[in-house]
This record gives structure tokens, C-alpha cells and sequence, in this order.
């Protein structure tokens, strides 16, 4: 079995956003479901957008966003293509949002919204549930948190 490397690019622009468009549209939209009037919002325009890079095929394989509040990192859209999963990409790809995060200028906390059956994975990077549990496009979602 060969190892798998990614590289992560971070950025902002239409070239950005076009790239995590096509994964989230497999993702959200193609295998969860969701509304594309749900998935697609204004907050695209002013996030960060994170790209992960198959190192061995050069082929982008998940994505994410990110918006910068006061002392806080929000990670949101977080998605990995489904035949890429289980090889650690998005383990990865939160890990290098966070220490981009503590990078910024003030950013000492993170937050995000889980959908609840991801709740495990965001609590091994020291994320806590916070909340009652809410829907969002049909699905169970947590408000999560942690200090960086």
C-alpha cells in the first residue's frame, strides 16, 4: 500500500471557491442531498478557502472554509471526496486549519458547526459540543469549540 500525501493550499478568489465548489457539489449536494440553495452562500465571497492536494495524482480531494472573528477561527464546509476517505485526508486538512488559524493575528479559539455523526472526529483535535442539537438542511448538527 503506498502512502498518501497532501498538501494544502489556502487562498481566496474565484479560482478558490470554483475549486471547492466541484468537491462540495459532490459532497453536499450530489451525495448528502442538500439543497444547492442551501449549500451555496454569500459567506464564499469574504472566507479562506482550503484546498487538499493529492501529492501522488495533483487532483484536489477536499476542501473547507474558514472566516476570521475577533479571536476566533469558524471552520466550516468541511469535505473530503468519498473514495478519498479513510486515508486521513481530512484529519489532515482540519489539522493544518487549525495551525493556520493560530497563525493569525489574535485567533486563540476555534469553532464549528458538527454534523453529529462527526462529533468523535472534531473531539480528537480537542473540540467540545456546546448546545442543543439543530437541524440544519435535514441533518443533526452541534455547535462545537475549543481554545487553540
Amino acid at each position: 500500500m503506498s502512502v498518501r500525501v497532501f498538501r494544502f493550499e489556502v487562498g481566496k478568489g474565484a479560482d478558490m471557491i470554483a475549486r471547492a465548489h466541484a468537491i462540495r457539489h459532490a459532497v453536499f449536494v450530489v451525495e448528502q442531498e442538500i439543497d444547492p440553495l442551501i449549500e451555496w452562500d454569500a459567506q464564499d465571497e469574504g472566507a479562506f478557502h482550503f484546498i487538499a492536494v493529492d501529492e501522488v495524482t495533483g487532483r484536489d480531494i477536499g476542501t473547507a472554509r474558514a472566516q476570521l472573528y475577533e479571536d476566533t477561527i469558524k471552520l466550516q464546509r468541511i469535505a473530503v471526496l468519498k473514495e478519498m476517505r479513510g486515508r486521513n485526508a481530512g484529519y489532515y486538512l482540519v489539522r493544518f486549519m487549525l495551525e493556520w488559524g493560530v497563525g493569525q493575528e489574535n485567533i486563540t479559539r476555534a469553532k464549528l458547526d458538527a454534523q453529529c455523526y462527526a462529533i468523535p472526529f472534531y473531539e480528537k483535535f480537542g473540540f467540545e459540543p456546546y448546545g442543543e442539537i439543530y437541524e440544519e438542511a435535514d441533518i443533526p448538527h452541534r455547535h462545537m469549540k475549543c481554545l487553540l
